[in-house]
């Protein structure tokens, strides 16, 4: 990768994040930033009588039927939330058949995301991996922590290497206290040898996962014939007939991507996929709005 900035739009991603999910930077006790939010890092404090304008995802159907009263659950406004964000800048992200490489996109979503949880008044740090722990802050409060944050997502010499995923959730399993909360964005491309790890950090911790795919991860050029690929991990490279291995290509892609849904899922880890020919902002609108549902 050539010594330079990554392209990042971080200011109109957020400008378009903030006018569709309003609630996320209006109060941190109600709308969709408590229902991203809301598990291990918050607390239930009381009941309250039920009034016009409070958040009816909130309401207790059994605790109304015991009262006879329609009630809503409280819960304590001053909790310290500790968001990290873990964000994969090994080899495999600097991949890109669009505008945007895969580290880029990341980069953007990230930053966005950060700027909303600041602004609610709550914490972010930041874990950059590959092999190894990159770069590590813990979480801050501030405006100054968002340009931190964006200046070493923007830096060059922090990307590249081979991915080790597993070694970094048993790293985080291990170091991390209870308060903090995950949002891993990665490919997850790769032998998927970290279940049990991110189940084992998923019992400790409260996690989103974030999968960032290229287009060309699941789908071959077509007419081109011959293709180089090459392994991220090993370097090495391998000139291929695209049009001969294309349906074995996908097929493969299919099972790998249905494989890592279903090992966060039984992680119990809600995971969003994203694609970077598509904006970010309403797949996250669509997902904090799934989770509030959910809650």
């Amino acid at each position: 990768m050539e010594q330079h900035e990554l392209n990042i739009n971080v200011d109109t991603a957020i400008k378009k994040l903030e006018i569709i999910v309003k609630n996320l930077v209006r109060t941190r006790r109600e709308g969709f930033y408590l229902s991203l939010f809301k598990g291990k890092g918050l607390e239930f404090e009381s009941y309250k009588e039920y009034t016009f304008g409070d958040d009816a995802s909130l309401i207790d159907w059994k605790a109304s039927m015991r009262t006879n009263t329609l009630v809503v659950k409280r819960f304590r406004e001053e909790r310290d939330l500790k968001v990290l964000f873990v964000v994969d800048v090994s080899n495999k992200m600097l991949f890109g058949s669009t505008e945007r490489l895969k580290c880029e996109y990341a980069a953007e979503l990230a930053a966005a995301l950060s700027y909303i949880v600041l602004a609610a008044g709550d914490r972010i740090g930041f874990c950059f991996f590959s092999d190894g722990i990159k770069e590590l802050e813990p979480p801050k409060s501030g405006i100054v922590n968002f340009y931190d944050f964006l200046r070493r997502l923007k830096d060059p010499k922090l990307y590249g290497g081979k991915c080790n995923f597993k070694k970094i959730l048993n790293w985080l399993a291990l170091t991390l206290r209870r308060d903090y909360f995950l949002i891993i964005i990665s490919d997850f491309l790769g032998p998927i040898n970290w279940a049990r790890d991110l189940r084992v950090l998923s019992n400790k911790l409260e996690i989103i996962g974030i999968k960032i795919e290229d287009p060309r991860d699941f789908e071959l050029p077509k007419g081109v014939k011959e293709v180089i690929i090459s392994d991220p991990n090993s370097n090495n490279t391998l000139l291929i007939d695209s049009d001969l291995v294309r349906n074995q290509y996908e097929l493969y892609a299919r099972k790998h991507r249905k494989l890592v849904k279903k090992v966060f899922r039984d992680s119990r880890v809600d995971l969003l996929t994203l694609t970077t020919d598509r904006s970010f902002v309403e797949p996250v609108v669509s997902f904090l709005k799934s989770r509030k549902e959910w809650k």
